[in-house]
This record gives C-alpha cells, sequence and structure tokens, in this order.
C-alpha cells in the first residue's frame, strides 16, 4: 500500500498558524493614517504662511490633507482590525481596504482639485503627499501586526525564500 507522506513540523505549524485568529492592534493603525496626514496638513501650512501664499491654496491643501486622513480612519473602521480573522485571510482584507482607500482618498483629491475656491493644481500636492505618508506609516504597522502573529515553530526558510507546503501527494 502507498501511503502519501506524513506532513512535516513546518508545513503543520504553517496551515495551524494561518487558520489562527487574530486581530490588528487598532489604535496603532489608526494613529498610523491620521497622524502622517495631519502631518503633512500642518506643515503644508506652515509653507504656505513662509511662502506667503494666498488663503484659499493654503486652505486647499490643509482640506486635502485632512481629506486623506479622514478616509484612512474611516478605511481602517471599515476593516474592523478589533474582529478576529485568520491570520492568512488578513492580508487580503487589508490589500481590499488599501484599494479602497486609494481610490476615495485621491478621487476626492481630484474634486478638491475642480473646485475654483481652493486653488486648483496645487491642492493634488498636499493630498498625494499625505496619501504617500499613510500609506508607509501603515504598511509599517501592519508588517509589525503580522510579524508578531508569526508562528514561532516556523522557522523562515534558510535561503530566504517562501515554499508553501505542498497539498498534493507523490504517488
Amino acid at each position: 500500500m502507498n501511503a502519501s507522506p506524513a506532513p512535516n513540523a513546518t508545513a503543520a505549524g504553517a496551515a495551524t498558524a494561518a487558520n489562527r485568529p487574530v486581530t490588528l492592534p487598532t489604535a496603532r493603525l489608526l494613529a498610523a493614517v491620521i497622524l502622517p496626514a495631519l502631518t503633512v496638513g500642518v506643515a503644508w501650512v506652515g509653507l504656505s504662511v513662509i511662502a506667503g501664499w494666498d488663503r484659499p491654496r493654503t486652505l486647499g491643501g490643509a482640506v486635502g490633507a485632512g481629506w486623506v486622513a479622514l478616509v484612512g480612519a474611516a478605511t481602517v473602521a471599515a476593516l474592523t482590525p478589533w474582529s478576529p480573522r485568520k491570520l492568512a485571510i488578513w492580508p487580503l482584507v487589508w490589500t481590499a481596504a488599501g484599494f479602497v482607500r486609494m481610490i476615495v482618498a485621491l478621487g476626492g483629491g481630484l474634486l478638491l482639485y475642480s473646485r475654483p475656491d481652493f486653488g486648483g493644481a496645487v491642492v493634488v500636492a498636499p493630498v498625494v503627499a499625505a496619501y504617500l505618508a499613510v500609506m508607509a506609516f501603515e504598511t509599517r504597522e501592519y508588517a509589525r501586526a503580522m510579524a508578531r502573529h508569526h508562528p514561532t515553530d516556523v522557522p523562515p526558510p534558510a535561503d530566504g525564500t517562501f515554499h508553501p507546503p505542498s497539498t498534493h501527494s507523490s504517488e
């Protein structure tokens, strides 16, 4: 009789870890999307004061950065990081929330761009800067959260590459 080989401890540990329900740090994720965007908004106001820009240009940039902070907080809330999900599901959910944030934040930035009382094209710079800052800081926090949940009994591959456990039995 040809029996399929028993899965090794590494593959079993990875499968167990992938099915373990975990939560993400809600406060840290909210801070990672709100604070960078607000920092860009404050920097924009400071730059406009130094450069002597008019009020619509200053206000438009601040509103644009604030919009990115609002959308970022809303997408983190929609992500519901306080709800336990399988570890393997979080990357998909986080990527989907990031895609929605990109469309809504940058789409809203284009709507602000079309408002003549906000200074036109100059609104795009703080919106894009705030979005990129949010993306960088949120990615860092998400990666830290995922690293905390990495199973300790499953070492990374020695050669640095990822080899998913095989689901096919060799007969």
